[in-house]
């Protein structure tokens, strides 16, 4: 009876009826949406060109590559500029989170640009303290043209697992040459020689926007609204305003379009080629390789469910929470008090100090009874104990009173006529 029981599952480690793991080459591939997410932070990073295994390495073989950093959608509006676009930068929502608030908060933040010089010698222990000078400008520009401003951290945790999968793969190439495995040692060669090329085609730095002239200009402080109602009022000079909220951040790849349709192509076939040697390696090795990838696809993960802001180095900016207290919580006071979208906007004008930025933005809606309010936060922008929210309703109800006692015409007689 045993005997019959044991003939349905392989047993054994030989090729005609043992366990098999021929599915290793299907293993390397899996995982593609995971990492999807990380490709432009890895390949943001020097350590992309490392020699290393990839999960779904036909992730990063993409007809095109992007040409800018993802955005969230919501409304960035200028105080003062009066500058509007329709969404949210990448970096400016790793810092503030703005997608991830809830609706009808209100936060306000200051940001500045960090002393330049003091981030720049760093490495030689030497901190000095200069004021926003032209002399400071000229290095601004100068450190943009060699170093990007916003660079990954440099002990990020996708960093860390770049290194660490590098090092995982030499010791299962060294494993495969122990166990004579030739056909294990010249796919995790070969997979590992893809990488490298895929990293120099992948390879980018961001390229914020710059003020082309040092001339003085107003002050450069935003709202954000996102599409749950929020408001995010950030106190800023016209640069930081440039280059995180109203300016487009571009990607600057290291070679161009041109070599990375070749390095793209070479990089696919011998992904192919070692998908292909995986299936044919001996018993040892494919399961050396499946915990490899598997072992990879869970750090992965792991990395996904971190902060976006430990895989950015910020220290370009300083970024001050100011938010006064009463407007913490959505200034809501009590547990039978509800958020609101005119309170959060009243808030937001009290911040601001201004009600041009709310009809440029469409913040408001364009009725006689808003540009009513709208003309009364104005005057009232000074007094925090104005009752925004019930003046808004009172004309509401006037404006509907109006519309309700106002006489329907009634359409002419054939006779009158």
């Amino acid at each position: 009876m045993s005997d019959n029981i044991s003939g349905w599952f392989p047993y054994g480690r030989n090729n005609t009826s043992g366990w098999r793991f021929d599915a290793v080459s299907l293993i390397a591939v899996l995982g593609e949406s995971l990492i999807a997410r990380h490709i432009q932070p890895l390949s943001a990073s020097k350590w992309c060109l490392l020699p290393r295994l990839i999960p779904a390495p036909q992730s990063f073989l993409l007809a095109t590559r992007p040409p800018r950093l993802p955005s969230s959608p919501a409304t960035v509006c200028g105080v003062h500029s009066k500058t509007v676009v329709d969404e949210l930068n990448y970096f400016a929502d790793i810092m503030h989170s703005a997608s991830e608030m809830k609706a009808f908060q209100v936060a306000v933040f200051r940001v500045e640009l960090a002393n330049l010089r003091s981030r720049m010698t760093r490495r030689s222990r030497t901190f000095m303290t200069v004021r926003h000078s032209n002399t400071q400008l000229d290095d601004e520009f100068h450190y943009q043209k060699h170093h990007a401003l916003i660079p990954p951290a440099s002990m990020s945790p996708l960093n860390a697992l770049t290194v660490v999968s590098c090092l995982i793969t030499i010791g299962a190439f060294v494993w495969a040459f122990l166990v004579q495995d030739g056909g294990a040692a010249l796919a995790l060669a070969t997979m590992s020689f893809a990488s490298i090329l895929i990293g120099i085609a992948s390879y980018w730095t961001p390229l914020l926007a710059k003020r082309p002239t040092k001339s003085l200009v107003i002050e450069g402080d935003v709202v954000l609204r996102s599409r749950q109602g929020a408001f995010v009022i950030i106190e800023c000079s016209e640069e930081v305003a440039r280059e995180l909220y109203t300016g487009p951040e571009e990607c600057l790849y290291m070679v161009g379009s041109q070599w990375f349709n070749l390095l793209v192509g070479i990089g696919t076939i011998l992904v192919m080629i070692s998908v292909v040697l995986l299936g044919n390696c001996n018993w040892t090795m494919q399961v050396v390789i499946v915990g490899i990838y598997t072992l990879l696809n869970s750090f992965y993960w792991l990395v996904a469910l971190l902060p976006k802001q430990w895989l950015w180095d910020m220290s370009r900016y300083h970024c001050e929470d100011i938010t006064p207290e009463r407007m913490k919580n959505a200034g809501v006071k009590g547990p039978n008090e509800t958020p609101s979208f005119t309170r959060s906007l009243w808030f937001a004008i009290q911040v601001t100090k201004e009600t041009e930025w709310v009809s440029i933005s469409k913040a408001a809606p364009k009725t006689d009874a808003w540009d009513k309010w709208l003309r009364m936060a104005q005057e009232n922008c000074d007094n925090p104990d104005w009752d925004a929210v019930g003046e808004k309703n009172k004309l509401m109800e006037e404006s509907v009173n109006i519309a309700n006692r106002t006489p329907t015409p009634t359409p002419p007689t054939p006779e009158e006529v």
